[in-house]
Formats: structure tokens, C-alpha cells, sequence
């Protein structure tokens, strides 16, 4: 039975000291990003992240702190082998603050060769935020995204294709690389 669901999770833990000639200054940071796609066919896909931050910073002695969070979506459709749209959404909350920010744009991808696309997207609204994995593709403005589908076959046409022993890995046999690879939404 062929999964359909992929679940991809990494915590970070960060630890910073600046000693100066009055003060040491210290940023301790956690960071998870939980990163969920969702195939429920050949055409459709979902991918949704997850992202939660803690912040723990020292200057001149006094501790500040913080939660942030990040929530995003995006989902893809395959017009045919070889071209997709799709929309893309987030939320950003610094929940101290109660602050959110938002972003909300479409994007339209195209298959250069085998499990390799390039997404062209667009951010009516946006934020940044480098902890979170999907930073590059909720700024305000234009982008472009890599995707990339990894199994052992991939890599072994890629290899073979490399040596010279195989067809160039242009010739598609499947939609859209059922994975969001390097981006996460």
C-alpha cells in the first residue's frame, strides 16, 4: 500500500554568547518546524507547516522572552505532466506582542526534467521570519523554489543518466515530484 501522507520534522536548539567590555549578552533560541504533505491523488497536493519558536535573550542582565509561531499552506494541482498552480498562505504570531502578519500568493511551477521543478510565485502580502524553513517563500514580492523528489530510482536514473547508460531523465513517466523536497510550503 503506497502512502500518501509525508511528515517531515527538525528541532533546532541555538546558543549564542557576546562578552563585551560592560555586558555578556546571551540568545538561546528553540525552534521545531513540522513540515505535513498530503496526496490525496495523482494531481492534488496539500502541504502544510508547522513552526514554534521559543526565544531566550539576556542584555545587561535581564532576560526577555518570547513564543512565535508560523502556520502555512499551500496547495498544488497539476494541469498535466509538466505544469502546476497552486496558492500558498501563512501566519506568523508573536504571541507576547499578539502581533500577526500574513502572507497570500499564487504560484505556477513547470517540470524542467524528471523529479525537478521550479515554482514562480508571488506574494501580495508577506513575512520573514529565517527560522522558519518556508522564510524564503512568505516574503512580500516574487520568488522562485526548487522542488525536488529523492527515491532510490530518482538517484539511480540520475546516476545512470550521468554515466551515460540511460536516456536523459527529461522523459516523464508521472505527474508532479509528489514531494515539496527542499521547500516546505
Amino acid at each position: 500500500m503506497e502512502s500518501h501522507w509525508i511528515v517531515l520534522d527538525r528541532l533546532d536548539f541555538n546558543y549564542e554568547e557576546i562578552a563585551t567590555t560592560l555586558d555578556t549578552v546571551r540568545a538561546r533560541k528553540t525552534v521545531n518546524n513540522l513540515n505535513l504533505n498530503w496526496l490525496p491523488n495523482r494531481t492534488n497536493q496539500f502541504a502544510l507547516h508547522h513552526g514554534i519558536k521559543y526565544v531566550l535573550d539576556s542584555f545587561d542582565s535581564v532576560d526577555y522572552e518570547g513564543w512565535i509561531q508560523a502556520f502555512d499552506g499551500e496547495y498544488r494541482h497539476d494541469i498535466n505532466e509538466r505544469f502546476d498552480l497552486g496558492l500558498q498562505m501563512g501566519l506568523l504570531h508573536s504571541m507576547q506582542a499578539n502581533n500577526y502578519q500574513y502572507s497570500l500568493g499564487p504560484t505556477i511551477g513547470v517540470s524542467l526534467i524528471k523529479n525537478l521543478w521550479v515554482s514562480l510565485g508571488y506574494n501580495f502580502r508577506g513575512f520573514e521570519d529565517d527560522d522558519f524553513s518556508t522564510a524564503g517563500y512568505t516574503s512580500q514580492g516574487p520568488y522562485i523554489k526548487l522542488r525536488f523528489a529523492f527515491d532510490q530510482n530518482s538517484v539511480r536514473d540520475a546516476l545512470n543518466w550521468f554515466s551515460g547508460d540511460e536516456q536523459s531523465p527529461t522523459s516523464r513517466n508521472s505527474g508532479a515530484p509528489q514531494t515539496n523536497g527542499v521547500s516546505t510550503p
